[in-house]
């Protein structure tokens, strides 16, 4: 499981504690730096098949999208800094399972991502 917050902030530590609440037996590695999220898609013994992005400035999202590729088969949960139609479109590039903000509560993140615990061990 990854998944990409590059601040260090209480948002941070929340979507940390949901996703591992959810996940409590899956390693998880928190990426800082699209470098460091990059090299966790190249370098997965077992490739992930999950994971949610936190963006905290639309210069992270245009990064992520660059990253192409290595994204293609990523079931992707996505977490906007602001609900701008430039920001959201933007956003759709990535083709996320399911898109939320920066300003929500998590508990729709919790839900998505029990959800799709179950999809992912069938």
């Amino acid at each position: 499981m990854l998944v990409f917050s590059p601040r260090q902030d209480g948002l941070a530590e929340r979507l940390q504690r949901v996703v591992a609440s959810v996940f409590p037996d899956e390693s998880m590695e928190v990426c800082r730096t699209v470098d460091h999220l990059a090299q966790g898609l190249r370098h997965a013994a077992l490739a992930p098949r999950l994971a949610v992005l936190r963006i905290a400035e639309k210069r992270n999202l245009s990064e992520i999208i660059s990253l192409g590729e290595l994204l293609a088969d990523l079931k992707i949960v996505l977490i906007l800094p602001d609900r701008d139609r430039e920001t959201i479109a933007q956003g759709h590039r990535l083709r996320p399972r399911f898109l939320s903000y920066a300003d929500s509560d998590l508990s729709d993140i919790a839900a998505v991502l029990g959800k799709m615990k179950t999809t992912l061990q069938q």
